[in-house]
């Protein structure tokens, strides 16, 4: 949560019991924590293996949180 920027939202996939959001923090910076049902785990190695057969690749870019703004 510290990384989110004011009026941020963090995505939940999936499920996690132990998950602790820190209110005031939320309430102070308008901040929101959102959920979405990702489906069963039989569905996603469905849809895994779809995307290693196909050559589908994530691109990801690594940028330091002290950058952030």
């Amino acid at each position: 949560m510290g990384g989110l920027a004011i009026n941020g939202t963090m995505m939940v996939i999936g499920a996690t019991p132990a998950l602790q959001v820190p209110s005031l923090q939320l309430l102070l910076a308008r901040q929101a924590v959102k959920g979405w049902y990702s489906g069963t785990s039989i569905r996603f190695t469905g849809y895994a293996r779809v995307l290693c057969t196909d050559g589908v690749r994530s691109m990801n870019e690594v940028y330091p949180l002290e950058k952030a703004k």
